[in-house]
């Protein structure tokens, strides 16, 4: 008795087991799945080849140069206008007297802040 005769031995009509599929089927998806693998990676090398042309840079660098141009006059048009580079006065020194308001901090710090606000 061959293992086809016997019921429940897990064999389909063609003595393959169940599940497993035509040798020539499986061949065939295979070289399906490379062709489309290559395909794409055409298609991919393609589509770079016609997004990254390299462009005609004259104007742009034209466009450079005059807008380089253009800054050097404002620049020069504002160094009247901002002074001569030296530092701006310093601020005066004002006495305030924090008698017997809260404090944070050593009494002997460098800068002392003192706040006025109003709580209403």
């Amino acid at each position: 008795m061959k293992n086809k005769d016997r019921p429940g031995t897990g064999e389909g009509a063609e003595g393959r087991p169940e599940g497993q599929r035509p040798p020539v089927l499986t061949v065939g998806i295979s070289i399906a799945v490379v062709v489309l693998g290559v395909v794409l990676f055409v298609a991919g090398f393609l589509t770079h080849s016609l997004l990254d042309d390299d462009d005609d840079l004259g104007s742009i660098e034209e466009d450079l140069a005059a807008l380089t141009e253009q800054v050097g006059e404002i620049q020069g048009i504002l160094g009247g206008a901002v002074g001569d580079g030296a530092s701006p006065t310093p601020a005066p020194v004002v006495a305030a007297s924090a008698d017997d308001d809260p404090v944070i901090g050593p009494e002997d710090a460098p800068v002392t802040i003192i706040e006025f606000s109003d709580y209403q």
